[in-house]
C-alpha cells in the first residue's frame, strides 16, 4: 500500500516553507523521510497493542510486522509511505475497507472437495502458512467445532493448539483510518524534520 503526502499541501505546510525561503519542497521532502516513517511505524505498533486478534487466537505480531515492513521515500515534493504488501497482506484492505470474501470453491488439495471455509491464522506459527502447507511440513491438523486444531501427540487431546479459524466469509470491511495516522500529525511530523533543517527547538 502507498500513501502519498504532498509536501507542499495544508496550512501548515505552507506556513513552515515561509519560515525559511531558501527551502525548497525536495529539502523539506528528503529530511521528512525519515520523521514520517518513524511516524508510521510507530503508528502500526500503537494500534497493534490495543488491537487483539479479533478471533480470539494468540497475537500473529501482524501490526508488529506493519511497522517493520513501513518505508518512506522522498521523490521531489512528495513523500510516499509504502507498506511491503508481500510481507504484509491486507493492509490496505484495513485502511480504505472492502467487500465480503468467500471462499474460492476451488477443489482442496487435502480434501478433494470444493473449499467451502476461509482459514484465518489464529496462531502465530500458522501466520505466513495455508493449510496445505502446514500438512506437508507434517503438522496433523483437525477440525474441532469452528477452528483447525494442530495434534501434539499421537491422540487428540484438548491441550492441542487451534491453528486456524474456519470462517465461511468475512467482511464487508469497513475504512479503518486510525491505522495510520493522520494528515496533521503527518503534517507536524514534516514541520519537525523543518525545525532540524533551520536547527530549532
Amino acid at each position: 500500500m502507498n500513501l502519498t503526502l504532498t509536501v507542499a499541501g495544508g496550512d501548515q505546510i505552507q506556513s513552515t516553507m515561509l519560515r525559511c525561503a531558501s527551502l525548497t519542497a525536495e529539502d523539506v521532502a528528503n529530511e521528512a523521510r525519515a520523521y514520517v516513517e518513524k511516524l508510521t511505524q510507530d503508528n502500526f505498533l500503537a494500534y497493534g497493542s490495543s488491537h487483539k486478534n479479533k478471533l480470539g487466537g494468540t497475537t500473529t505480531n501482524y501490526w508488529l510486522r506493519a511497522s517493520q515492513a513501513s518505508t518512506a521515500t522522498a521523490t521531489g515534493s512528495d513523500i510516499t509511505i509504502v507498506v511491503d504488501a508481500i510481507k504484509v497482506r491486507g493492509i490496505k484492505r484495513h485502511y480504505t475497507g472492502g467487500g465480503t470474501i468467500r471462499p474460492s470453491g476451488k477443489i482442496s488439495e487435502i480434501t478433494g472437495k470444493p473449499i467451502k471455509y476461509l482459514t484465518i491464522p489464529i496462531n502465530a506459527a500458522a501466520h505466513g502458512n495455508t493449510v496445505a502447507i502446514m500438512q506437508r511440513l507434517g503438522v496433523n491438523l483437525y477440525r474441532r467445532g469452528s477452528v483447525l486444531v494442530a495434534q501434539s501427540g499421537p491422540e487428540k487431546s484438548d491441550s492441542d493448539v487451534a491453528m486456524f479459524a474456519l470462517k465461511k466469509s468475512i467482511g464487508p470491511q469497513t475504512p479503518n483510518p486510525a491505522i495510520l495516522p493522520t494528515q496533521n500529525e503527518y503534517y507536524d511530523a514534516i514541520n519537525t524534520a523543518v525545525d532540524e533543517l533551520l536547527d530549532l527547538d
